[in-house]
């Protein structure tokens, strides 16, 4: 994140990708350093804190998917600061 930080400070813009349970840190910590705007995609924390990927990591997969389009979105509208989770 705080490179994400440093980098939006040179005029790149960034998405950052947490987890549900950092989220709350997360954005206190942009507060605390100057960019409270920065855009985030928040996904859910695997129960029990693993992922499982077996024969048929369907749901993984469309974790995946989703979160790319989000940060792809992130980075290419213009004007876009907050990336819904």
């Amino acid at each position: 994140m705080i490179d994400a930080i440093a980098l939006e400070k040179l005029g790149k813009p960034t998405v950052t990708i947490t987890h549900d349970r950092f989220e709350a840190i997360a954005r206190l910590h942009c507060r605390n350093l100057g960019i409270p705007e920065l855009a985030f995609v928040v996904q859910n924390a695997p129960a029990g804190g693993t992922v499982v990927v077996g024969p048929d990591d369907s749901a993984n997969t469309a974790e995946a998917v989703r979160c790319a389009e989000m940060v792809i979105a992130g980075l290419t509208t213009l004007g876009q600061r907050e990336v819904a989770g």
